[in-house]
């Protein structure tokens, strides 16, 4: 099994915190540390026609803060909605650059639900998908699973997945500077993904050059799985609901749905356009966008104590 990063605690500032990704940026830049970011960057795929801010994450943002989405489709809807300083620049997991990892040639590596800050996902657990995974793990030279950190401790699922000869390894972590670089050498090391719920690892793994699928024992999102208080609204679950049903899916993504793992095809084309690889900002560009510049700190410290103060006034 292939060495991965070690877990490397940040704090987590803000959205551009998340998962590493200010900690990738500074590196591409050359710089020694990530300075505090001033933009809300979106770290999710939005595979659907968004409708409202709260589907991009920026619903209680201010309508000056930068805002970078991953498509001009996405920047034109927040234009419309009133934010006036919205960039199209892609989703961070593009900002990675192939790990150099050899391709384990009919390896699996296997995505199976897991919990957040907003959902709590119920069927994480789900025996008949493990069941599934065992009865198929024949067919490949290596066979694991990844399980968020937000499930690590979870000894049921662990001892689920030893009962049945499967290997794991714990994937992305919020707070952990080394996340975006330790999925994607994952994803350069793992010849097949599959998974029985649609996200955003669909995408990441077919940017890196993985045969994708969804079979087996599929699962959908339920409104159980969301935790309403922490601020997610009512119509953005209705529309993840929807648009991970296995009936919706079918219509917009019949390449990704398939009999066995080993059915499945590179998408490589697909998943650049999605990603928004044509949106990719220059170094120059970050830097501008983030404010990491001397200017751009002073301006971006000074805006933040000026909206603390209007806040406070108010209450």
């Amino acid at each position: 099994m292939l060495s991965l990063p070690n877990y490397k605690p940040v704090s987590v500032r803000n959205e551009v915190d998340r998962y590493g990704f200010s900690t990738l940026l500074a590196n591409t830049l050359s710089l020694n540390h990530a300075p505090r970011s001033f933009c809300n960057w979106l770290h999710g795929w939005v595979w659907w026609d968004p409708e409202i801010a709260d589907e991009l994450g920026c619903s209680n943002l201010p309508f000056n803060v930068p805002i970078v989405v991953s498509k001009h489709s996405e920047q034109l809807l927040l234009n419309s909605l009133g934010y006036k300083n919205v960039h199209s620049g892609g989703l961070p997991f593009l900002y990675t650059e192939f790990s150099g990892v050899n391709r384990k040639k009919n390896s699996l590596l296997a995505f199976i639900p897991h919990s957040s800050e907003s959902v709590s996902v119920s069927n994480v657990y789900d025996e008949n998908y493990l069941n599934y995974l065992e009865s198929i793990k024949k067919s490949f030279s290596e066979v694991c699973v990844c399980v968020h950190w937000f499930d690590s401790s979870n000894k049921v699922l662990l001892e689920n997945m030893n009962s049945r000869g499967l290997s794991y390894v714990f994937g992305a972590r919020a707070d952990d500077g080394n996340s975006l670089l330790r999925m994607r050498m994952l994803l350069d090391y793992f010849d097949f993904i599959t998974t029985p719920i649609f996200g955003s690892h669909i995408l990441y793994a077919a940017y890196a050059g993985c045969k994708v699928s969804m079979c087996g024992p599929l699962l959908e999102y339920k409104s159980s799985d969301f935790k309403q208080e922490e601020g997610i609204s009512l119509k953005h679950i209705e529309k993840l609901i929807k648009s991970g049903s296995v009936e919706w899916l079918k219509v917009k993504f019949p390449f990704i749905f398939v009999d066995h793992p080993t059915d499945a095809s590179t998408n490589l084309a697909w998943a650049k356009a999605e990603i928004g690889s044509e949106n990719k900002l220059s170094s120059k560009e970050l830097i501008n966008i983030l404010g990491w510049s001397v200017e751009g700190q002073i301006k971006g410290y000074i805006s933040g104590l000026s909206r603390r103060i209007v806040r406070y006034k108010r209450s």
